[in-house]
């Protein structure tokens, strides 16, 4: 299957007459003058957590992995979560797969159901329990087939160990469910997937150009060969595996490793979250920065690390681009998920033992121990990533887990939202502002039924564009002194051009210059935008099918 499927379910916006171009790389851009790329950091929706820990499914965590979806009419958010509970509670293992309702990302509803019970409780809003221990489940709408009873399909990692009596890889390894509704999940323990640790966010995503579906999974080496810098240091990095029907996969392959440039093997790739936007493929990196390793009887070393957030892009789902030069997207300096007081510090926890806390709230002798809800706000220090974003007509959603404790006082996540302005992930922006900023495009063979729409903030200045033909000659009538500056922030600013007869558009354009009458293609036309204290995020144009090859 080679056709086009748009997963609706990640988009609530209205349908355009164009793809959406984030120029996050230079795919399609043939100069630039005068120009740097900025990226804008996302705004916290709220203070704190958007998601309460009220029930005993969750009193560990909640929300340190998750995956959203829009409601079929784009009403509301379907969200799937990561609840940690109490082992003691659920007389089994404690990680289970909750389901919740929002309107606004920020106000929460949890349907209680009586088909997943924890322990002894009936009523819960669990779709899959703790005997099913799903790690960082990705939830997608079917691609590959329209059978109602396997609309939606689950992937998630999960612990031989914790599954008794449950098929299981022979050690850890992802699996597989599908459901008509998102509730009702089956087989309920999942079928076997991928072999090999990657206990993270798993992100699956459709890739319509070769018809299959593309799993980015963590992987992990045993040792940090060849530098034997630290004997027995991990290596974490980002896999890959394929599949035409979401049950026979192709063997993973390694896809990303952290570099010298990124601090390797002192900062390596813990998560690895992909969502498709126009015909660009982004991707939010969870940058781990270890700063200690510790003596662990659980674990060969336990790092102590915190993890921020970059970006990467692609167009085919392996080649992939570091956006802004490595900037940090989502840094770890913010308020935390919650207000933690060392003066409530208790060793309740069976782990916990001589644990002292100091007045800055750390741990003095290294022990864990629990932390109750206090006064003393601490930073985030680590980020776990959903595994998709969504958009609407005003903004993207970004749901993500963050803690504020070390690994070592164990962590404990909640559910935060960060938001951007629709598409604004990176800005172009004049370097000198004293001279216009200047960026063209290749030539790009346009159908003669759309816009050009761009998404820009010129309140400061103005914007305009002149278009040009294949081999650069400006096409007469749309000369950058003929073009209708743009002097304000948009998301959605259709460019014109004055002429004698009103205004003309991109449409216009690809007419004057006519159809071959062979093929009925129409001429290719290079597009320049000159940007004087303006910036540019994106755009939306009718690009022909000839142009998405």
């Amino acid at each position: 299957m080679n056709g086009y499927r748009r997963d609706t379910l990640l988009d609530a916006g209205q349908q355009r007459n164009g793809v959406i171009e984030l120029f996050l790389d230079n795919h399609r851009l043939s100069w630039q003058q005068n120009v740097e790329r900025r990226l804008r950091r996302p705004d916290q929706a709220s203070n704190g957590p958007v998601m309460p820990q009220e029930h005993p499914w969750e009193v560990t965590s909640v929300g340190n992995f998750s995956s959203a979806l829009w409601s079929e009419d784009k009403s509301f958010i379907r969200l799937w979560y990561c609840a940690v509970g109490s082992a003691s509670q659920s007389k089994a293992n404690h990680i289970s797969l909750a389901y919740a309702e929002s309107g606004d990302g920020l106000k929460w509803e949890k349907p209680m159901m009586e088909h997943v019970a924890f322990g002894d409780t009936r009523a819960t809003n669990l779709v899959l329990g703790p005997q099913t221990n799903p790690h960082g489940t990705c939830i997608l709408l079917n691609q590959h087939n329209d059978d109602p009873k396997e609309k939606y399909l689950a992937y998630f990692d999960s612990y031989p160990a914790q599954r008794q009596n449950a098929p299981s890889h022979p050690s850890r390894g992802t699996y597989t469910v599908t459901s008509p509704d998102g509730l009702h999940w089956t087989p309920t323990l999942g079928t076997p997937a991928i072999s090999s640790k990657s206990d993270t966010q798993q992100s699956v995503v459709w890739m319509p150009n070769h018809g299959q579906y593309t799993a980015f999974m963590r992987g992990t080496t045993s040792v940090n060969e060849p530098f034997k810098r630290f004997e027995q240091q991990r290596i974490r990095y980002v896999r890959s595996a394929w599949s035409d029907d979401f049950v026979n996969w192709s063997p993973a392959i390694e896809l990303l490793r952290a570099d010298e440039q990124d601090g390797n093997p002192d900062t390596q790739f813990h998560e690895f979250s992909v969502t498709k936007r126009g015909d660009q493929y982004i991707a939010l990196v969870g940058m781990m920065r270890i700063s200690q390793l510790l003596p662990s009887k659980t674990y060969i070393t336990l790092e102590e690390a915190t993890c921020d957030v970059q970006l990467m892009s692609s167009r085919d789902g392996t080649n992939w681009h570091r956006v802004a030069d490595r900037q940090v997207f989502m840094p770890v300096d913010q308020p935390g998920p919650a207000d933690y007081d060392h003066r409530h510090a208790t060793t309740q926890n069976p782990l916990a033992r001589n644990g002292e806390l100091d007045e800055s709230g750390l741990y003095t002798k290294g022990a864990r121990s629990k932390v109750q809800i206090g006064n003393i706000t601490r930073p985030v220090v680590y980020h776990m990533l959903g595994a998709n974003l969504l958009f609407d007509d005003e903004k993207v959603y970004i749901f993500h887990g963050a803690t504020n404790r070390w690994r070592k006082e164990g962590h404990s996540y909640c559910l935060h939202l960060s938001t951007l302005p629709r598409d604004r992930f990176q800005a172009i922006k004049p370097r000198r502002l004293a001279q216009p900023g200047i960026v063209e495009t290749k030539p790009l063979y346009f159908r003669s039924d759309g816009d050009l729409v761009v998404n820009a903030d010129a309140s400061l200045g103005q914007l305009t564009v002149e278009l040009t033909d294949f081999h650069g000659q400006v096409i007469p009538g749309f000369e950058e002194s003929h073009s209708i500056a743009m002097t304000t922030d948009s998301y959605d600013h259709p460019m014109r051009w004055q002429s004698p007869s009103g205004t003309v558009g991109l449409n216009d354009a690809s007419t004057q210059l006519k159809a071959d009458p062979v093929s009925g293609a129409y001429p290719a036309i290079r597009v320049r935008f000159y940007l004087r204290q303006a910036w540019l995020y994106a755009v939306q144009w009718p690009l022909d099918e000839v142009a998405l090859r």
